[in-house]
């Protein structure tokens, strides 16, 4: 009885988790809008979601990212992105929510670094594999 209850605590409490909210796998491109204490930043990104990760592309500032999924709640998706930095980036990891909206990909990201806020947003449109 003790391993059934249990059973069907982790299903309600995690078992979202990994599923996520429909719609939302596949390719995503668009512009992220980052906002510091002392400054503001946009630059294009690419984002692939698929089961339970997912990866993202910052071109312009030579970083990439790998996205774990770890709660889903009323149809947001929170993720953690670890960021990998090439030729002297500087991107830092974050923790990122998303939501389907309208057919768009609405994205918040959140880190601190050096004792205050980093946070960006971003409206993504589904891409198309090329033929």
């Amino acid at each position: 009885m003790r391993l059934k209850t249990a059973a069907i605590l982790i299903a309600t409490c995690c078992g979202t988790a990994v599923a996520g909210p429909a719609g939302i796998n596949g390719s995503w491109s668009g512009e992220m809008r980052q906002i510091e204490v002392n400054a503001e930043a946009k630059y294009p990104m690419t984002l692939t979601l698929a089961g339970s990760g997912g990866t993202t592309n910052y071109p312009t500032l030579n970083c990439s990212g790998s996205w774990t999924k770890i709660a889903t709640r009323s149809g947001y998706a929170i993720y953690e992105e670890k960021v990998t930095n090439t030729k002297g980036a500087t991107c830092i990891d974050g923790m990122v929510m998303v939501k389907l909206d309208s057919g768009k990909l609405i994205l918040g990201w959140f880190a601190a670094y050096a004792g205050a806020p980093s946070l960006a947003a971003a409206s993504l449109e589904k891409t198309t594999a090329a033929k």
